[in-house]
């Protein structure tokens, strides 16, 4: 009996690698070590977790307007002065108190 390819990600200096192993029954083959980077890539000044966010971090999703829709608020933005953001966050902010009041 043997269970799906499994990879496993190995740093060697400043070099990373992954590890494909089959398993077979008990054991374990490994049939290929592939390099994940390019030779050139110098990670040996890198700093773990430099950029991670962290577990409270705040993810801000992107939203993608029409054109028609977009074309118009970023008009009424400019008119206004303000960024398209803040408009576009102004009017939901309206449209929730809407539905807040109507229940």
């Amino acid at each position: 009996q043997s269970w799906p390819l499994r990879g496993i990600m190995l740093c060697a200096g400043n070099r990373a690698f992954v590890l494909s192993i089959v398993l077979v029954a008990t054991a374990a083959i490994i049939f290929s070590v592939a390099p994940i980077a390019k030779p050139e890539y110098d990670f040996s000044r890198a700093e773990r977790g430099k950029h991670f966010a962290g577990a409270d971090a705040v993810f801000h999703i992107p939203v993608y307007l029409e054109q028609d829709v977009q074309t118009f608020l970023m008009e009424k933005a400019a008119n206004k002065g303000v960024p398209l953001d803040r408009l576009v966050n102004e009017l939901l902010k309206l449209e929730i108190e809407a539905f807040r009041r109507l229940g």
